[in-house]
């Protein structure tokens, strides 16, 4: 797990963006898997250097599927859909900085519903 792309994305992670990932990832608007919160309170113990011996695949499987055997495709699963949920969380971080992107998506979605003349009274 140490060398996954997942750790390799909590790693570069500020603080203030972990806590930010925890409220993304406990909205059903953006996750709905309850293993994926599991998992990053696992990950999120051992940030910023993930390196802990914690973070073994055997160990974090039994946390997370306690009743099941082991079997490296669910865990490789769940990993492989909380990166895509984390590439959405960076791609929503930087909307959040960037004003005249946001502003740009925003007239370019008012446009699809032509409610451009709604734009300019923002």
């Amino acid at each position: 797990m140490h060398s996954s792309k997942l750790i390799a994305m909590f790693r570069k992670l500020s603080n203030k963006e972990l806590t930010k990932l925890g409220l993304y990832l406990n909205s059903p608007l953006f996750n709905k898997t309850d293993n994926i919160v599991k998992l990053y309170e696992i990950i999120k113990k051992e940030h910023p250097s993930c390196d802990s011996e914690k973070l073994n695949k055997d160990l974090v499987f039994k946390k997370l599927f306690p009743k099941k055997k082991k079997e490296d495709s669910s865990l490789r699963a769940l990993m492989s859909q909380m990166g895509k949920i984390m590439e959405d969380f960076f791609v929503f971080l930087e909307l959040e900085r960037n004003e005249k992107l946001k502003n740009e998506l925003l007239l370019k979605s008012f446009m699809k519903r032509k409610l451009g003349d709604l734009f300019h009274k923002k």
